[in-house]
């Protein structure tokens, strides 16, 4: 489509604009998938489009990275199956349903694919 000023003017907002140090309750999942897997999926696509690639495109797995790091505590749960939401500025999963809070198993089994990607592009494994 040949949307490149629009993609650069996306990324530098990414750059200078967005921040995921924000006191509020994200619903893991729905932050994982989108956010996350938005992140890791631009960044995907910075590597197999050279016309529009940048080199402020590592600005895409940076910000994956920081976003995953604060979604981390929800793992934190007794059974190890993630909180359905987190508070993204302390780092706190929060328990908040009837079932101690743990996300559906078909919601974690998709968390840990996302997980596992990011852990493949970055090197770095958290266990």
């Amino acid at each position: 489509m040949n949307l490149t000023t629009q993609l650069s003017h996306a990324r530098k907002w990414l750059n200078r604009g967005l921040t995921y140090d924000q006191d509020q309750d994200v619903n893991t999942f729905e932050t994982t998938i989108r956010m996350l897997g938005g992140h890791l999926s631009a960044h995907y696509l910075s590597t197999q489009l050279p016309d529009v690639s940048s080199r402020r495109d590592y600005i895409y797995l940076t910000k994956a990275v920081d976003l995953a790091d604060r979604l981390l505590s929800a793992y934190e749960s007794r059974s190890g199956i993630p909180y359905a939401s987190v508070n993204i500025h302390t780092r706190q999963g929060n328990p908040s349903h009837a079932d101690g809070g743990a996300s559906s198993i078909a919601e974690a089994t998709t968390l840990q694919l996302v997980m596992k990607y990011l852990a493949h592009m970055t090197g770095k494994e958290i266990h």
